[in-house]
């Protein structure tokens, strides 16, 4: 909000932290009500929601929301995009202090692991093309094994320093 300018006029309404936690609280439900798997927008906001407010407690209920209805995705992108998601999630939260437990480090680098056995045995539906990056050589499909690759590496390095 200080960057938008407003935060002085918002703090001079006197709100309350148990106020704001609360508001947190529904933006968290809200968002989660609506998230939509097939939107990869949905999913990476909030994936972002969690990372910026520091709300480790949803980190688990975020993967299991996509793991449930994972089977319903028949592209690999937005599975690996998934996947890039968690690591984002899981970097983000342990940059400064750790906010997630080695449990809850351990079930995102599984997921990440099932996401990307996924993204192994499925492909891009015909005629999907990547939205916002045009390939000037047509070669999405290397575009997409070399993101797979980078995952799996991020993957095996993130296993080692377990």
């Amino acid at each position: 909000m200080s960057r938008d300018g407003i935060l002085q006029e918002y703090s001079s309404y006197g709100i309350s932290r148990e106020q704001e936690e609360i508001w947190k609280q529904e933006m968290f439900e809200k968002s989660f009500e609506s998230l939509n798997i097939f939107d990869e927008t949905s999913v990476s906001s909030l994936g972002y929601l969690i990372e910026h407010h520091g709300a480790n407690q949803y980190f688990e209920r975020y993967i299991n929301a996509l793991l449930q209805r994972i089977s319903e995705i028949d592209n690999k992108y937005m599975v690996l995009r998934f996947a890039e998601n968690i690591f984002f999630i899981l970097e983000n939260l342990n940059k400064n202090s750790s906010l997630l437990s080695r449990d809850e480090k351990i079930f995102g680098l599984n997921a990440i692991e099932t996401l990307v056995n996924i993204a192994k045995v499925i492909s891009l539906p015909a005629g999907y093309s990547i939205p916002n990056i045009t390939f000037t050589d047509n070669n999405q499909d290397q575009y997409i094994n070399r993101k797979l690759i980078d995952i799996e590496y991020k993957l095996n390095i993130a296993r080692i320093l377990k």
